[in-house]
């Protein structure tokens, strides 16, 4: 079994996925974005990762307090790196 906090992660890892492909799949419908639809969809995924990576050191990595800021800060650069890919992919996209 378990532990209660591998069970939480594991409820917001899946609803969050679900809420990634839910999105995906309404942005997939928009006749507008047929054109640039590549970099929709990959911005919103690389958004919901960064989401399930501060979900995934919020209840996991967190608790441990002799790492816990040195995990936050690699949370949170993997976040940034992950977005600011998904900006340049707008900006290569677009030209």
């Amino acid at each position: 079994m378990a532990s209660p906090q591998r069970q939480q992660f594991g409820f917001f890892v899946l609803l969050l996925f679900g809420i990634m492909m839910l999105l995906v799949a309404g942005a997939m419908n928009v006749p507008q974005w047929q054109g640039y639809m590549d970099a929709v969809v990959i911005s919103i995924v690389m958004m919901m990762t960064a989401v399930m990576l501060l979900v995934f050191w919020k209840i996991m990595l967190s608790q441990d307090e002799s790492r816990g800021r040195i995990s936050f800060a690699i949370i949170m650069l993997i976040s940034f790196a992950m977005i600011a890919l998904a900006v340049y992919y707008w900006h290569v996209t677009l030209k």
